[in-house]
Parts: C-alpha cells; structure tokens; sequence
C-alpha cells in the first residue's frame, strides 16, 4: 500500500515535471518571436529612415537652380550659334564621360 502511494506520488511528480518544461518551451517560443517581431520593427524603422534621407537629399537636389553650359559653335566665320542645355554634372555626383 505504502508502494503505491509512493508510486502515485511520483507519478504525479513526473507529469509536474513535464508540465513545467512544456511551460518553459513555450515560453521561450514565445520570447523568441517576440524578438523576431521587434528585430523585424526595427529594421522596417532603420529602412525607412534610410528612405526618408534620400528622399529628403533627392528633393534638395530638385530644387537646385539649374545651371546652363553654353557651348559656342560656328559655322561660318561671321555667325555663331549659342546653345545652352542643363550642365548636368552638376546636380548629380557622376562626372560626365569624356568621350
């Protein structure tokens, strides 16, 4: 009899057993979402504000007055013909080709 109390006893000191690490399984299931969820939150706010730099440096840039270059040719010695488009190489980083 003092057997099978004993036996029950630690019957039921097993399935407590296995009922607190189910519990801490979960819980640290839960913990690592948590930080997956927090890690991807923080890398869609780094993202952004890496956007909003280069949308607020794209915009600056827009609104730089433009600078013309003139190029004088001539194809008679008493004409010339002035022609003027946007100097470009300067509004953007990339130097122009030299072809």
């Amino acid at each position: 009899m003092i057997h099978s109390l004993f036996h029950n006893m630690l019957k039921g000191v097993k399935t407590l057993e296995n009922i607190l690490i189910r519990l801490l399984m979960k819980e640290m299931s839960v913990q690592k979402d948590a930080q997956k969820v927090e890690e991807e939150h923080l890398k869609q706010k780094t993202t952004g504000c890496i956007k909003d730099v280069i949308t607020k440096k794209l915009k600056f840039h827009s609104f730089q007055k433009t600078k013309f270059l003139t190029i004088m040719t001539s194809d008679e010695p008493s004409k010339e013909n002035i022609i003027q488009f946007p100097a470009y190489d300067e509004i953007y980083d990339d130097p122009p080709s030299e072809d």
